[in-house]
């Protein structure tokens, strides 16, 4: 009987999160996920993913880029099979961006409810689900970090395996495939991934001691410190696919610091703001309505703080070692990496924060271990009925600040003049097929503007079938987004006012093979518009769109003398676009000649034609600009081709990997190796 009652405890606290849920994201789950923050950035990878980018090279934004090694190759990899197989992406993604926003909720549940009754492990879930910087703004699952999520609620069940000992292969299997999916998941969950294996290998060393002192002879000395390891080394295999790929071409990208100030790492803890707000010093007035967003942090940092007071008066390691996780990590983004630069512990940014939260989420369980409802029976139905109605009104208290940032997707001018662009520039493609540079709308002049938050233009290339550049994130890692970018109000990073620096624009588009411009920034186009070369072609509300007179489309351009060539983004064998091949015809009257490939360098494209196998032969090398020379050219007539290539060897680690977490799984629920965990208080 009082499992029964568990169970259903159970299912209604679940539910009455899942309804919080999807009160809060509402916007997001109709069709707002289209105009949100970064979310149109995220959805239009994943479509080139699942179309002309299959190799994992798209040529959607900054001159080319591998989607495959700065995003998920799991997740963005299922969303591109899902699009690929008929899914509707309107379907499919809001559905992932949901399920990265409540993950993190329900595996801190699943964690705690182990040890607290349903309410406990319910008012901690719930908690840290309405935290309105996990509900609104840049680091929001909802607003595109939603793989960042589903990375964190792995790791809160990471940390409950990590509480057990590791005495049996299928404790080995579990740690392995925890952690190896958050590997597979979020590159910024290594920095706590490498928290919790010190932690965790400190552990095990003091109970080697301990052994060895005389405590603990049920097991041999060392024992549970070897499986670690084999844990930890298969965990790391499994994700060998995305972060081998990532180390190996760690020269090609350009880590942007996003740190913040002891004092503003402690305000995005605690404090109901945006990121960017900190990051340039404001505050947002204290009010009731501030006060009262603040409110579930507040509450779940005083709870975990409490919780790590009472630590020492449980046997249970999950509270420690979630508060080990919110030290460590707090101590990191606030002290460490502003002292010491990104370059000394890579991509440990303000974003790392949440992690702190879902530690303090765990180390608040003894705080709430001698909370039991009373002995007065409710019927069940009442339970439910109040649990939900609480979460529907709690969710729409924290959810409206959402409901307020996002942009109305399928009314209201601004996205009519969007959908005009996308019409005329579908409809007046040039056939040479040169770039078109796109101004974003995000934080792009008028400020006050539905679409001043959005990346929306992101989308252009897949709406209208050109090639774009900017219209998309700005701390993409990549040296050609640096120049490329068209967030901020940037065209090309410069300032039209200044002749000299209308003729680097010039020379910028001539690099990048851009033809066309579309500003988002109706100041800006009347700068354009004074410029002799530019002729305004067409204009749809505050966009306008310039061609550059006489331009014409060039994606190669010689670097020697005695040198001409031609070039074409490469076709599949079907005759479709393919992103990761350029093809290119060249003469040249002597050996040894060079010429620049106005893609993206990365060390990932080979070089196939003549000269690929001689000894020192054609080699490729980043130009200043980030793009590709090919050098070392022979003499005469030939075609080669560029080919985008990732190494073949992470992925099969992965599979060896995963081959031998699922043998290990498997032949130890053959032998019966039973759960070792406690029944729920």
């Amino acid at each position: 009987m009082a499992a029964r009652r568990n169970r259903i405890a159970d299912l209604v606290t679940v539910a009455a999160l899942l309804a919080a849920g999807v009160v809060i994201a509402w916007p997001v789950l109709t069709d707002g996920y289209l105009t949100y923050l970064d979310n149109p950035s995220h959805l239009a990878e994943a479509i080139s993913l699942a179309g002309e980018a299959r190799a994992g090279w798209s040529d959607i934004a900054w001159c080319g880029f591998p989607i495959g090694v700065l995003h998920s190759p799991l997740w963005y990899g299922l969303l591109a099979w899902l699009i690929r197989a008929g899914v509707d992406a309107a379907r499919a993604y809001p559905l992932l961006a949901f399920i990265g926003f409540v993950s993190p909720a329900l595996s801190v549940y699943a964690v705690a409810r182990r040890r607290l009754p349903a309410t406990g492990a319910g008012a901690l879930a719930f908690l840290l689900l309405v935290q309105r910087p996990a509900v609104v703004g840049v680091g929001s699952a909802l607003g595109g970090m939603w793989t960042f999520y589903i990375a964190a609620a792995a790791i809160a069940l990471l940390i409950d395996r990590l509480a057990r000992p590791c005495r049996t292969p299928r404790d080995v299997a579990w740690v392995a495939g925890l952690s190896g999916l958050v590997g597979l998941t979020h590159l910024f969950a290594a920095v706590p991934i490498v928290v919790l294996v010190v932690v965790d290998l400190a552990r095990s060393a003091l109970a080697r001691r301990e052994s060895g002192a005389g405590r603990g002879r049920d097991e041999p000395p060392g024992r549970q410190a070897a499986m670690r390891l084999a844990a930890w080394a298969l965990g790391a295999g499994l994700a060998g696919r995305y972060w081998l790929p990532a180390l190996i071409a760690r020269g090609e990208t350009v880590v942007h610091a996003q740190n913040l100030s002891f004092p503003a790492a402690l305000a995005r803890l605690a404090v109901p703001t945006d990121v960017l707000a900190l990051l340039n010093g404001r505050f947002e007035a204290v009010d009731a309505r501030f006060l009262l967003d603040a409110a579930p942090m507040l509450v779940l940092v005083a709870l975990g703080f409490v919780g790590v007071a009472l630590i020492r008066k449980r046997e249970d390691d999950v509270p420690l070692l979630g508060a080990w996780l919110a030290l460590t990590v707090f101590v990191l983004v606030a002290v460490v990496v502003p002292l010491t630069g990104t370059a000394f512990l890579g991509p440990v940014s303000w974003r790392m924060i949440y992690f702190v939260r879902l530690g303090l989420a765990l180390a608040a369980v003894p705080a709430l271990a001698g909370f039991r409802p009373g002995r007065v029976r409710v019927p069940g139905a009442a339970v439910a009925s109040v649990l939900v109605v609480a979460a529907f009104l709690g969710a729409s208290v924290w959810g409206a600040p959402l409901r307020r940032a996002v942009p109305p997707r399928a009314s209201g001018s601004e996205m009519a003049e969007v959908e005009s662009l996308w019409k005329w520039l579908a409809a007046s493609a040039r056939s040479d097929g040169g770039r078109v540079y796109v101004q974003d709308t995000f934080a792009t002049p008028p400020r006050d503007a539905a679409l001043a938050r959005s990346h929306v233009l992101a989308m252009t290339s897949e709406r209208t079938g050109v090639r774009q550049l900017g219209a998309t994130y700005s701390v993409a890692p990549y040296r050609t987004a640096e120049w490329t970018r068209g967030e901020g109000g940037r065209l090309y990073n410069l300032r039209l006012d200044d002749p000299r620096e209308v003729r680097e624009l010039l020379l910028l588009m001539r690099y990048s093979n851009a033809g066309r411009l579309v500003t988002s920034d109706p100041t800006a186009a009347e700068r354009i518009a004074t410029v002799e070369v530019f002729n305004e072609l067409h204009r749809a509300g505050r966009f306008a769109v310039f061609e550059l007179e006489g331009n014409a489309s060039s994606w190669v351009e010689p670097l020697s003398e005695g040198l001409t060539a031609e070039g074409d983004p490469g076709t599949g064998a079907d005759g479709a676009p393919d992103a990761s091949r350029f093809a290119v015809r060249y003469r040249s009257e002597r050996d040894g000649g060079a010429l620049l490939v106005k893609s993206s360098y990365h060390r990932f494209w080979r070089y196939v034609g003549p000269g690929a196998d001689a000894q020192g032969g054609v080699a490729l090398r980043a130009h200043d600009s980030g793009l590709t020379i090919v050098d070392g050219l022979p003499a005469g007539e030939h075609e080669f081709e560029l080919v985008y290539r990732q190494p073949a060897w992470p992925l099969w680690i992965t599979l060896a990997a995963l081959a031998a977490v699922v043998a290990i799984a498997v032949r130890s629920r053959r032998r019966g190796e039973g759960p070792r965990s406690a029944s729920p208080a």
